[in-house]
């Protein structure tokens, strides 16, 4: 004989979901995991610009070491508008007014340069004045300071570092 299924137990299986209690647990549990992840979060972030801007100012300098050797010419770095934060340019030592290369402004970064307020190389490779020079990268968040350093050695050789200069 087969068991009949009354209408109060069919109505029981066929109710499904989560109950208000449930989900308000759930949501409660999901934004304080969000809460605890945001400062190291907005931390991970600082840290990935500040290797982002050290990455292209290296790249920078090699390209114009690089165009000084094969022009047999100077050829600068120099910062766009007030600072090296606002972003950086080659000036084309062939064509007066255009640039070889352009780099947009660095968001939340702070560049700050000991030595001169731009790098020439010369024809041999060499920074002009013979004196080495370094950029000190910078960013704060979530409580946590993220720091750089770029130098750029006498006979024009850069090199990064993972900590302040």
């Amino acid at each position: 004989m087969q068991p009949t299924i009354t209408q109060h137990q069919f109505a029981g299986a066929r109710a499904r979901g989560f109950s208000l209690v449930e989900l308000i647990t759930t949501v409660s549990i999901v934004a304080v995991l969000a809460t605890i992840a945001t400062p190291s979060m907005a931390a991970l972030v600082m840290r990935h610009r500040v290797q982002d801007a050290t990455s292209a100012l290296f790249a920078a300098l090699i390209k114009t070491r690089s165009q000084a050797l094969m022009l047999n010419t100077d050829v600068r770095l120099e910062p766009v508008g007030a600072g090296w934060a606002g972003g950086w340019r080659i000036p084309d030592p062939t064509a007066a007014g255009k640039y070889s290369d352009v780099h947009e402004p660095v968001e939340s970064v702070d560049i700050a340069m000991s030595g001169a307020s731009t790098i020439a190389y010369q024809y041999n490779g060499r920074i002009r004045g013979g004196v080495g020079v370094r950029f000190n990268l910078s960013g704060n968040a979530g409580g946590a300071t993220t720091s750089a350093c770029v130098a750029v050695d006498p006979s024009g050789r850069p090199y990064t570092q993972d900590r302040p200069c």
